[in-house]
């Protein structure tokens, strides 16, 4: 013959599930990048855009500290001190490749 638990122990084992379920969903979906002169980079803080540029692939931006990630073709660069509307301009941008070019690659990096 078949046991049954009891109710009480199915309500704590449900919510004992609730709660790892909870936990865990945060960090499933955690992307992380490789950066150069960086290393890895949790994506989870950035606001990211897919691009349509057949160089300029993804861009993504953290507003509090003013980082903002470039991948160029398979690499991805760091860029400091941005301002919300240079990553605004880019995602925007008609030519995303000549706007990366002329108003963040040299001006904006990081390690000058």
């Amino acid at each position: 013959m078949l046991k049954f638990l009891p109710i009480r122990c199915l309500k704590t084992l449900a919510l004992t599930l609730l709660c790892l379920v909870s936990i865990a969903a945060p960090f499933s979906h955690a992307e992380i990048v490789p950066v150069l002169g960086r290393g890895q980079v949790d994506l989870t803080d950035y606001e990211c855009s897919d691009m349509s540029s057949p160089i300029i692939k993804r861009v993504c931006f953290e507003k509090d500290h003013g980082y903002l990630l470039v991948k160029v073709d398979k690499k991805w660069y760091q860029y400091c001190a941005v301002g919300g509307e240079i990553f605004q301009s880019l995602i925007e941008s008609k030519n995303a490749a000549r706007y990366y070019t002329d108003k963040i690659k040299d001006a904006l990096d990081c390690f000058h």
